[in-house]
């Protein structure tokens, strides 16, 4: 609110002043939301919708906030492509409630660089301290990641595809324990993302079971948390398992509540002694442990 409160200083004609003044008061909360936070205006829109508003460059660029930093997984594992990284990003472009389109700045400036010969991207790694993929094949894992969550996945599973094949013959401290992914999207023919590597990955062994949930292929939709419901006792044995990883990856809005619900239910009524309290403590002490590990974003 401080770019508007620079912008009403700006204008010349009252009336423009007083509505700009509106939108940063406690009295103007609901107006704000509803024409600032709903429709996403940009600072050519403010200002043509307040053509009397002079802002000197100084001021402007003052008040201006940086861009902040996009954070991507990387959805490769070097032992699969020659330590060459990959990202999985979805180009956002949405309609706003009075019908104006929006474009993301990150998603559509790299969508649009991909086509562009020499295209440069200033990056850097930062290194995630507990979600990375078992360093011990034996050790159940459950990941849970729809839409782009599951890019970090196929670089999980790219990585414990080649520690299994690098083990060779079988012994029982080698032995790959159960790997689970739950993956949700759209429906199967419009945005299942890594379809053939997941499948692939599922075909020889090194993913145990890849669970899917498309929620527009009927009339009640389906999440990936409904399909771990389905699953609640097999999951359940799973997550309880001695040194077993459970990740989570994508939205934190709703996705994550919604599963992390979903796993207390199913610990809750498929491992034995356990309530939905005692469930929830399980799931914080695997948080504490680095071994319930969230990667989520609103």
């Amino acid at each position: 609110k401080s770019l508007l409160r620079v912008l009403a200083e700006a204008c010349t004609d009252a009336g423009e002043r007083r509505d700009l003044l509106t939108l940063c008061s406690k009295g103007g909360r609901d107006e704000y939301k509803a024409r600032c936070g709903d429709e996403c205006p940009s600072l050519l829109d403010l200002l043509r919708s307040h053509p009397s508003c002079k802002p000197g460059w100084a001021e402007l660029l003052d008040a201006l906030q940086p861009l902040q930093p996009r954070m991507y997984s990387i959805t490769s594992a070097p032992e699969a492509h020659g330590g060459v990284p990959a990202v999985a990003f979805s180009v956002v472009k949405f309609a706003t409630p009075s019908g104006a389109q929006r474009e993301g700045v990150a998603t559509n400036w790299l969508d649009r660089g991909v086509s562009t010969e020499n295209f440069r991207v200033p990056l850097y790694v930062k290194k995630s301290t507990h979600f990375k993929p078992p360093t011990d094949v034996s050790h159940p894992v459950i990941m849970i990641g729809p839409g782009t969550g599951v890019a970090p996945f196929r670089g999980f599973l790219e990585r414990r595809r080649a520690m299994i094949k690098a083990a060779g013959v079988n012994t029982p401290e080698s032995k790959p324990g159960p790997a689970w992914l739950f993956f949700g999207c759209r429906r199967a023919d419009e945005d299942y993302l890594y379809r053939e590597d997941l499948q692939s990955f599922h075909a020889d062994g090194t993913l145990t079971e890849l669970v899917t949930a498309f929620s527009r292929e009927s009339h009640q939709k389906v999440y990936v948390q409904h399909k771990i419901a389905e699953r609640a006792a097999e999951v359940a044995a799973v997550a309880s398992a001695k040194d077993a990883r459970v990740f989570v990856c994508g939205d934190g809005a709703h996705m994550a509540k919604d599963v992390h619900a979903a796993l207390v239910d199913a610990i809750a009524n498929h491992v034995d002694g356990m309530d939905a309290k005692q469930a929830n403590d399980m799931l914080t002490a695997m948080t504490k442990e680095g071994r319930y590990v969230r990667d989520i974003w609103s």
